[in-house]
């Protein structure tokens, strides 16, 4: 899929640069596309990576997207395996997210 090529490098770039708040934003993209395919455990931990940020918050559409995101992912994973999911994530660094990022967008 084009969207995950682009993303792939996007997050590539943005992870050597050193660009916290651009990768902060393009995580949050990755979770909504991740959400779409069907990619539920991922998205998950990815956002709560992501979310809640408050040096980098999510607004407008993007925010509307998060929240159609969250709630596709409680409906596929249940409250329970969501939260812990979001709890795994909310202990990763942004590298280490970025990280994960990479790995889940070169095995697609």
């Amino acid at each position: 899929d084009d969207a995950i090529v682009k993303l792939r490098s996007i997050v590539d770039y943005l992870r050597r640069q050193g660009a916290r708040t651009q990768m902060a934003t393009s995580l949050r993209h990755l979770v909504i596309l991740l959400v779409r395919i069907g990619a539920f455990e991922t998205a998950a931990v990815l956002f709560g990576a992501v979310q809640p940020d408050s040096e980098r918050p999510s607004s407008g559409d993007e925010a509307r997207r998060l929240d159609e995101a969250s709630s596709k992912l409680e409906e596929e994973l249940g409250p329970d395996r969501l939260s812990s999911l979001i709890a795994q994530g909310g202990r990763m660094s942004l590298d280490e997210a970025s990280s994960l990022a990479l790995r889940t967008l070169s095995d697609r």
